[in-house]
């Protein structure tokens, strides 16, 4: 299956809330983010299916997100899926995406840059 978004993986801080039955307030951090989700790297306490809502620091600043949780594996690491992202929220996020993207292969050495010109 191929995916609609492209995903980075980058930590970044995230302060998140449960918007259900399950109130917890918690910090944790992104393992990767797109434009349709973030990887999580601990939501425990909460379980699958739980409405959460996000604070996610992006270097703009904060992104506030509703979601929900798709599934939590056993070491707390867990998937969400952004749900009625607004379009400024959206483009922050897609924006962010892209501008790791770009940093990430002009690091790599990947022939994109400055870094990369070739003598002709």
């Amino acid at each position: 299956q191929r995916r609609q978004w492209v995903r980075v993986r980058v930590a970044v801080p995230v302060e998140l809330k449960g918007t259900g039955t399950r109130k917890a307030s918690l910090s944790t951090s992104t393992v990767d983010i797109s434009g349709g989700g973030v990887r999580l790297g601990d939501a425990r306490p909460m379980r699958r299916g739980d409405g959460v809502s996000m604070a996610i620091e992006l270097p703009d600043g904060s992104v506030e997100v509703t979601g929900r949780i798709l599934d939590i594996a056993s070491g707390g690491e867990a998937r969400v899926k952004f749900e009625g992202l607004s379009e400024g929220a959206s483009k922050r996020i897609v924006r962010f995406v892209f501008d790791v993207q770009r940093d990430s292969g002009r690091t790599a050495g990947s022939g994109v840059g400055p870094e990369s010109k070739t003598a002709r």
